[in-house]
């Protein structure tokens, strides 16, 4: 879902970056990183740890997760 919600921000011109921070074991942003790269989007990708570092400047911040529970629990 964040996928196709940037990739629809994108076919509509709105201006923006993406950052994606990723985390061990999988490492599945990575994914995210060559489709979003390979669509002509602005990406910069980082790990978990550097969370801190990246996130003065971010302005929206989207969340992927595997489930969501009928009492608001994200599972990821």
């Amino acid at each position: 879902m964040v996928e196709a919600i940037l990739l629809e921000a994108h076919a509509r011109k709105i201006g923006f970056r993406v950052i994606v921070v990723d985390g061990k074991p999988w490492l599945e942003g990575q994914t995210l990183l060559e489709t979003l790269t390979e669509r002509g989007l602005d990406v910069t990708y980082c790990h978990l740890e550097a969370l801190g570092q990246v996130m003065p400047s971010a302005t929206k911040v989207f969340v992927g997760a595997s489930a969501l529970y009928s009492n608001g629990a994200l599972l990821s």
